[in-house]
């Protein structure tokens, strides 16, 4: 760990701890934070090492008055819950990023050309692992999205997700995934797309489909959707989870709640090359999908629907 990274991250938790309503101090720390795991890991150990420092502190002889733990409530209870937090949030990138034979950081795409003259990029935050074996090509999306061209090559070539298989029939698409959805595009040729025990539903050039939980519906692919630039988020029909999902890869920033609007598709380009037009383009997206932004602050984001506003008050 980088000993200037993990002082920062200490002088947050104090910064924090005495401005906890400071707007300025919290906008300030969730730039930070959205710099990079290197950032959230620190925050992390920061407040593991707060809670270690506590748990062997020698013992009193007698208990502590009423006052004290009243006053030392609100921190330990904020360091407790912001470590509960940021295990449950992080924790599942981490161990992505173990397994991944190439992946992108948050705001940024990465490229790889393969040995069987594959090219794969990833979309923001994203990982695959790649198995390019003797009888067969599986490349397995860990998480984000990817855009595939696939190398003439005899052996047969997979790309799964959970319970997904894309089977490529000599093509180039690309696939999106978020906690509950996934969606398929092709570009050039064709794709055979499977989810367990389902029927292989067949897509053309031009053609895309979008599962949500156990619905699918296809549509046809613009081409405008297949752009990988960071600084603009490109939707085509999305819903909601693929929606937040890339707005997330974008900004650092892990979106709760963005399932509670059930029917809405969304066609958009929103920037995002600076905080304010990410915030902005966090806010557009709630409002068109008829949801609002409860809260937003330490990485995270909570969704609530619009409808709620008045009954939180």
């Amino acid at each position: 760990m980088n000993e200037l990274l993990l002082a920062d991250a200490v002088q947050w938790l104090v910064r924090l701890r005495d401005a906890p309503a400071d707007g300025d101090v919290q906008r300030a720390f969730d730039a930070w934070l959205a710099r990079g795991d290197a950032h959230r890991i620190a925050y992390l150990d920061a407040l593991l090492a707060m809670n270690a420092a506590a748990e062997c502190s020698p013992p009193r002889s007698a208990l502590p008055r009423p006052a004290a733990l009243r006053r030392h409530a609100p921190w330990l209870g904020f360091a407790a819950a912001s470590l509960a937090i940021l295990a449950f949030v992080f924790a599942p990138r981490l161990l992505d990023n173990a397994r991944a034979d190439l992946r992108s950081d948050i705001g940024q795409v990465a490229e790889l050309a393969l040995a069987d003259g594959s090219r794969i990029e990833l979309d923001p935050d994203s990982a695959v692992r790649v198995d390019l074996g003797s009888d067969a090509r599986t490349i397995e999306l860990l998480r984000g999205g990817l855009r595939i061209s696939v190398g003439a090559d005899p052996r047969p070539l997979t790309v799964r997700h959970g319970e997904f298989r894309v089977r490529d029939i000599g093509t180039r698409f690309e696939v999106q995934a978020a906690d509950s959805a996934l969606r398929v595009g092709v570009i050039e040729g064709r794709v055979e797309v499977r989810r367990a025990a389902d029927a292989a539903l067949a897509l053309a050039a031009g053609e895309a489909a979008q599962w949500r939980g156990a619905a699918v519906e296809r549509f046809a692919l613009h081409a405008t959707a297949t752009a990988a630039d960071p600084r603009l988020l490109v939707l085509d029909h999305a819903a909601p989870e693929i929606a937040f999902a890339r707005w997330s890869a974008r900004s650092g920033v892990r979106v709760f709640g963005a399932g509670a609007a059930h029917d809405v598709r969304l066609d958009a380009a929103l920037p995002m090359g600076s905080d304010g037009e990410r915030r902005a383009a966090l806010d557009t997206l709630a409002q068109r999908y008829g949801l609002r932004v409860a809260a937003f602050g330490a990485g995270i984001a909570w969704l609530r629907a619009a409808s709620d506003a008045g009954a939180s008050r």
